[in-house]
């Protein structure tokens, strides 16, 4: 899928590419990583979030000179179109990116990177019934697109739909790549969604404490705490060579 800027497995915002496109990423509410598809987390045989490198493959051309010509255009555009999106995915243009990635929609409606994108766009817009949409369209389209699992997660999740992202982070998960950085974070959120479903709804007054305690702990307990500065990690988006 790619996509960056740091984000948290929820957000979101995963452009399929670091990014399956991906950067996710994969930021986003719950993208907060790179979530486009770089063609990173959107490998065609999907990458998480974080990967999917692709190319838009030209569609059949006959011998006709004009019907080429008018092919060569409409994969320019598509290509174009695509680039613009992830670059708003990653400046958080969410609108923007929304503009650009519908009319990819409108030439390449198989493009599954295109709809992971769409799908990031939208959950920064929190538009997440409809982000959840896209990312399932998605993997309809290629069934290991990683990157739009963990949209689909991070969509579930503001839904509050915790079953449902507890599937799709699984699926994520299973598909990650060996060394893929945001396992940790996948499984962290699992941990979370697990421990809520058992223990039922939290007072809203227990939910900000615990929100506040963690957001220090980890500020505190960072492994890049005392580190020197240096360039975000994101989920990739999407993004097509």
């Amino acid at each position: 899928m790619v996509l960056l800027r740091s984000v948290g497995p929820r957000v979101f915002l995963l452009v399929a590419v670091l990014c399956p496109i991906c950067f996710g990423v994969m930021d986003v509410a719950a993208a907060d990583e790179e979530s486009a598809v770089k063609l990173q987390p959107h490998q065609e045989g999907g990458e998480r979030s974080p990967q999917l490198f692709r190319r838009v493959t030209p569609g059949a051309q006959n011998d006709d000179q004009s019907q080429s010509a008018r092919s060569d255009v409409r994969d320019e555009e598509i290509s174009v179109r695509f680039q613009q999106g992830v670059a708003m995915l990653h400046a958080k243009q969410y609108e923007h990116a929304a503009t650009a990635l519908y009319r990819v929609l409108e030439l390449a409606p198989k493009m599954p990177e295109a709809h992971v994108n769409m799908g990031f766009a939208l959950l920064g817009q929190k538009h997440y019934q409809l982000a959840a949409k896209y990312f399932s369209a998605a993997t309809d389209l290629n069934a290991y697109q990683g990157n739009a699992y963990w949209g689909l997660a991070l969509a579930y999740e503001n839904l509050g739909d915790l079953q449902g992202a507890l599937g799709a982070m699984r699926t994520y998960i299973h598909l990650a790549p060996k060394g893929d950085p945001f396992v940790t974070k996948a499984r962290s959120a699992l941990w979370e969604w697990e421990s809520a479903l058992a223990r039922g709804p939290l007072p809203e007054q227990e939910k900000q404490w615990l929100k506040q305690k963690g957001a220090a702990w980890q500020e505190r307990n960072s492994a890049t705490a005392d580190s020197p500065a240096e360039a975000e990690r994101t989920i990739e988006f999407s993004r097509v060579k």
